[in-house]
């Protein structure tokens, strides 16, 4: 998993680096919205966890400057380890893929 996490952090130091971590992420809510339950969905989570993390040091450590949809991702996603976050946010997903 540490390459996941490299990746994405020497993404957000290129100059479109941002949006490449916005198409991942954006990526990963399609895959979890194809999912038929949460636990087939972990895995897309924890990848969602890594990107959040490094995402966040970056804006707030870094200063880097994101979009307001990759804003709401960190703040949204920062208590993805708490069970009941994950499965309101499965439920959102899933809910707004189907729109």
């Amino acid at each position: 998993m540490a390459n996941f996490i490299e990746l994405i952090e020497s993404s957000l130091s290129q100059k479109k680096g941002v949006e490449f971590v916005e198409q991942e992420i954006k990526l990963l809510f399609s895959a979890i919205a194809g999912t038929n339950k949460i636990d087939d969905a972990e895995l897309l989570f924890k990848n969602l966890e890594d990107i959040q993390f490094v995402l966040a040091k970056s804006i707030f450590k870094n200063g880097i400057k994101v979009t307001s949809f990759l804003k709401k991702f960190v703040y949204d996603f920062d208590r993805i380890d708490d069970n009941d976050t994950k499965k309101n946010l499965y439920n959102k997903i899933k809910s707004e893929a189907a729109q």
